[in-house]
């Protein structure tokens, strides 16, 4: 909660909404350090947005101790892809945002106007963002950084899924598999997270290859399975029912401690740079500037109690962090690679888009 309140402070002075000067706020270092984890495992870590986000589209303008004017209420219409978020329960979610909302307004007394809006896909979403329909969305980081080339978009957020922002993948192999080059992997059998086509993973998996001057996953490997779960991806590999498979470095981390049988069979056989391999909370144009300082300045300083408690435990999530560039320059530069090498990996041997 400190942390939360350090960052609410640390945007709210550089928005210089408060005629105040604040002392300089550190958070903790999110580079290549890997803390021990205390966190929760995170499964769904696209799920986490969701939560977190929805509420924030039900809050605006400041506390106020009087009832207020509804005509004069804000509207926050949300929207995100259904595609990012696959496994949804949105019975549970809707549960679980409205005891929070309801103990907020009922403590604040806020005043609020919101919608929710689901899509089937990135296009329908782009559309009705061009519409006016919606003005605070979700994006996967990849779709954050096309989109924002073509259309004026506003950051605000990043969430934090466990101990550390930035993260890298591993492709794990087993001890005792003979495999000890990328090249030992031709014809063999590859376990990876289902994730959607164009995510950093898929293409960081695409550029990888390139560069090592071999073809792509779908002719380089016998199969390419995908999983839902890191256990799913990782088991079969020290049981020798698969040859490899791709994770992030801190799930491997958070499993080895649990199971120190993985760390001590699985070798790391590649491993990525770091990137920010999530997603990227912001507004539309259709948000004036005031009201997009309220909404992240409540998202940084947010309170707990048992309600953003059980919301932690739905969502997975960690904390949120403001919107800083810097973090998807690794990224930025893996989409120039990738660019840059054009169909040779772009398309798959149908001829189709990867």
């Amino acid at each position: 909660m400190i942390r939360r309140m350090l960052n609410g402070c640390k945007y709210l002075c550089s928005t210089r909404r408060f005629p105040m000067r604040c002392a300089e706020v550190t958070m903790e270092s999110v580079n290549g350090g890997f803390p021990m984890s205390s966190g929760r495992q995170t499964n769904q870590r696209l799920i986490t947005v969701l939560g977190i986000f929805f509420l924030l589209s039900c809050i605006s303008g400041p506390v106020s101790t009087q009832p207020a004017d509804t005509s004069s209420s804000v509207e926050l219409n949300f929207g995100f892809p259904k595609t990012i978020f696959p496994d949804l329960n949105e019975r549970d979610a809707k549960a679980a945002i409205k005891v929070w909302t309801d103990e907020i307004i009922d403590k604040y007394h806020y005043q609020y106007r919101s919608s929710v809006h689901i899509y089937s896909d990135l296009n329908t979403l782009i559309q009705a963002m061009m519409a006016g329909e919606i003005n605070q969305i979700v994006l996967p980081v990849i779709d954050f950084i096309q989109l924002s080339k073509s259309q004026k978009l506003y950051p605000a957020l990043y969430a934090k899924y466990s101990d550390w922002l930035l993260d890298r993948f591993v492709v794990l192999v087993h001890e005792d598999s003979g495999i000890s080059r990328i090249e030992d992997l031709a014809n063999r059998s590859m376990l990876i997270k289902n994730d959607l086509p164009h995510s950093v993973l898929y293409i960081w998996l695409e550029v990888m290859l390139y560069e090592a001057g071999l073809p792509r996953s779908d002719e380089f490997f016998n199969t390419v399975t995908k999983k839902t779960r890191e256990s799913q991806l990782i088991l079969p590999v020290l049981l020798r029912q698969a040859d490899c498979c791709i994770m992030t470095e801190s799930a491997f981390n958070i499993m080895g401690e649990l199971n120190p049988q993985l760390k001590a069979q699985l070798i790391p056989l590649i491993i990525s740079d770091f990137y920010y391999a999530s997603n990227v909370f912001c507004y539309t144009d259709q948000l004036d500037e005031k009201t997009r300082n309220d909404v992240t300045a409540f998202a940084l300083n947010w309170e707990e109690s048992k309600a953003t408690d059980q919301l932690q435990i739905l969502f997975h999530f960690n904390e949120l962090i403001p919107f800083e560039e810097k973090y998807l320059e690794s990224i930025q530069s893996l989409l120039d690679k990738y660019n840059r090498f054009g169909e040779h990996i772009i398309q798959n041997s149908d001829g189709e888009e990867r």
